[in-house]
């Protein structure tokens, strides 16, 4: 099966757990993707037996026990009994309201405010806002600290909490506490339908390289929703001297976007395999026409990076595209896929793993970096790297 052929019958998400621990971005990105509909090939199972009270009253249409597992017969109850029993430690449900913004967010619009934020320290802070978006109106810029969600702390809310309380419907508000530097402030945002933001483009100024070299650019990656590549490739039609692939802090999202952006800078040849759940390994691979294969490459990644950030990590990696500079990412190695509900809810399933082009699996391991660097440290040393090697390239 060619690799478009993979594409468009597999839409997998890389449901991603890292992101409630790591950092999310509520309006930004919100740590899950779900794709459009379920692959047949990628169906997950039913346990063969469950408790009395966790059986479906009647079977899941078409799947006896240990058979594909088909949603239209199920609802919120029997899906909380098969997270109550499966080892799945991936297996997520997601009431109808939450799924249905889940799924705007990659087809590229979704409801927030627009920024994004991770806790450290005992404290929520925001670490992008969004031009031109609601919180960016309302003046909250990247460095506050985010206080208070409707007067709940969110330092006891965690990222988790926060991110739920952010979240609603279009043109509903929510109240924020900030603090930054000075007494904390209130602010009321409105919730908007926000167009994609996945990629930021932004110039490295020269004098913040140890080796100055012009049209340097870092291209920020901070989930992959359906048309982050694009974004990707219109990047690199600008010609750059050198890409700086910012990856921290990234949840995942859909594998298809992910081998679309490693495909960008690859010749021909495998970006990631995957099991599709009824035992056969697939492959998702960059087509001709080749990529951008000269532009130096560094890939800048963290323990936040997850899921889909490191199918793109490890694949420019083990095809020796690029250089990898920062700490180990997340180590998210599994695949999941959606069973929509009838209540409109979605049931997500772990239904196998997937593998680098050398044919490792980051689970539990991560990508480790070529070059290592302290979180405080690692830009710096990802834009020296990228500017010897821009250098290099020149000379």
């Amino acid at each position: 099966m060619t690799s478009g052929r993979v594409r468009r019958r597999a839409a997998l998400a890389l449901a991603f757990g890292a992101a409630l621990t790591t950092g999310a971005a509520t309006g930004a990105w919100d740590g899950v993707g779900i794709p459009g509909p379920r692959p047949a090939e990628a169906r997950p199972r039913v346990p063969q037996q469950l408790p009395p009270t966790q059986q479906p009253t009647q079977a899941p249409r078409g799947a006896p026990a240990g058979g594909a597992l088909d949603g239209a017969d199920l609802d919120a109850d029997h899906a909380q009994g098969l997270l109550a029993v499966l080892d799945d430690r991936w297996a997520a449900y997601y009431p109808p309201g939450t799924a249905a913004d889940h799924r705007e967010r990659v087809d590229g619009t979704f409801p927030g405010v627009g920024l994004t934020v991770r806790q450290a320290e005992g404290a929520v802070h925001i670490t992008y806002v969004t031009p031109g978006g609601p919180a960016n109106r309302a003046g909250l810029v990247a460095g506050d600290t985010l206080a208070a969600v409707d007067s709940v702390p969110a330092a006891e809310l965690g990222v988790a909490g926060v991110v739920a309380r952010l979240r609603g419907p279009v043109g509903t508000t929510v109240a924020l506490t900030v603090a930054s530097g000075g007494p904390p402030r209130d602010v009321v945002v409105t919730r908007e339908l926000l167009t994609g933001a996945d990629v930021r483009v932004e110039p490295l100024d020269a004098a913040d390289t140890p080796v100055p070299v012009d049209g340097l650019v870092r291209i920020r990656v901070a989930g992959f929703g359906r048309g982050t590549a694009d974004q990707v490739r219109t990047a690199l039609a600008a010609k750059p001297a050198g890409v700086l692939l910012d990856l921290r802090g990234n949840p995942g999202g859909l594998i298809d976007e992910a081998a679309s952006v490693a495909s960008a800078f690859l010749r021909p040849g495998p970006v990631v395999g995957y099991d599709d759940g009824s035992g056969v390994r697939r492959e998702l691979g960059a087509a001709a026409p080749p990529g951008d294969t000269a532009t130096p490459v560094v890939v800048l990644v963290d323990g936040g990076s997850a899921s889909a950030a490191e199918v793109v990590a490890a694949a420019l990696r083990d095809r020796g595209r690029a250089v990898v500079v920062g700490s180990t990412t997340y180590g998210k190695g599994s695949v999941q896929a959606p069973t929509v509900l009838a209540d409109g809810g979605v049931l997500e399933l772990t239904v196998g793993g997937w593998y680098s082009p050398d044919g490792r699996s980051v689970e539990g391991r991560g990508v480790a970096p070529d070059i290592p660097a302290p979180s405080e440290a690692a830009d710096a040393r990802a834009r020296e790297v990228l500017a010897d090697l821009a250098e290099a390239r020149g000379s």
